[in-house]
């Protein structure tokens, strides 16, 4: 009994990886326009592509450079099989995002995951998603991991007065 159990944890901790061969990154958006908003959902982006450009293990394409409104033919367009994308909402106290993986044949999505964080720190909240992300892209793998440095809290303005 104690190994079947030690084999679940062993599972749903270090889940087989996704066939996600290429993955194209599209820029996040954020559901506000505010500085703050697009400061989440532009640090967001680069995060977790980074995190999963040092893994050394995922062919990441990118989308910024095409000109289309719609994600799926951007990653058709540079021969990507999957296709990453994220949604954040910010409120004055919280953030929220959604990050999914799709993939790009048929869009059928791969990989879904919800995230909740502090509006002022959405370190912390990058850093789950990414370690998240990883590990579903890379499986038991103990080179897919990520180390960040310890960062105060970010207390952003908006801008300079």
């Amino acid at each position: 009994m104690a190994v079947a159990v030690a084999l679940v944890v062993w599972f749903v901790a270090f889940p087989a990886p996704l066939p996600v061969g290429s993955i194209a990154i599209v820029q996040f958006t954020a559901q506000g326009t505010s500085d703050r908003d697009q400061a989440l959902a532009l640090s967001m982006t680069e995060n977790l592509k980074a995190a999963l450009n040092s893994s050394g293990r995922v062919d990441i394409r990118d989308v910024r450079s095409r000109q289309s409104k719609d994600a799926m033919s951007a990653g058709r367009s540079i021969a990507a099989t999957t296709l990453l994308t994220g949604n954040l909402q910010l409120t004055a106290e919280s953030a929220h995002a959604v990050v999914t993986l799709t993939r790009v044949a048929d869009g059928k999505a791969l990989w879904t995951a919800n995230y909740d964080g502090d509006a002022n720190n959405w370190f912390p909240m990058e850093d789950r998603a990414a370690s998240d992300l990883l590990r579903r892209c890379c499986g038991k793998s103990r080179s897919c991991s990520i180390t960040r440095p310890i960062r105060p809290p970010i207390r952003f303005t908006g801008g300079p007065a």
